[in-house]
């Protein structure tokens, strides 16, 4: 294959390219997407957990009402994630993609968190 030969193969596959590529663009397609990947992994929420815990006893340890202000962001965030967990549309599938697993180590999580902020609350100064 000659230069001239290959440089007008090139050519012609890009403008076929261009002329292609909007009708492309225009046709509806379905989009398959995982849930999985939008939602936190198991160790996003252990860390998140276990993190949290050791905050809300380290904050008891200083002061006994840091314990509620430092519990309340992660645990509006735990309600968060299971508000999306138990819905109608993303638990489902949340659900056939991790399994149970999943679901019981969120719950595992915001326990440890709770525990955390219960031992910081009880062993905190006054």
């Amino acid at each position: 294959m000659n230069r001239e030969t290959m440089k007008y193969t090139t050519h012609t596959w890009r403008n076929n390219l261009i002329l292609v590529m909007p009708l492309l663009l225009a046709l509806p397609c379905i989009a398959y997407a995982e849930v999985s990947d939008k939602e936190p992994s198991f160790l996003h929420l252990w860390m998140t957990g276990l993190g949290t815990a050791l905050l809300c006893m380290m904050a008891g340890r200083l002061h006994r009402w840091l314990v509620p202000v430092a519990a309340a962001f992660p645990a509006l965030w735990f309600l968060s994630l299971f508000m999306e967990m138990f819905s109608a549309d993303v638990g489902p599938a949340l659900y056939a993609e991790q399994g149970n697993m999943y679901h019981l180590s969120a719950c595992m999580a915001l326990i440890s968190l709770a525990g955390g902020a219960a031992w910081g609350w009880r062993h905190g100064r006054r």
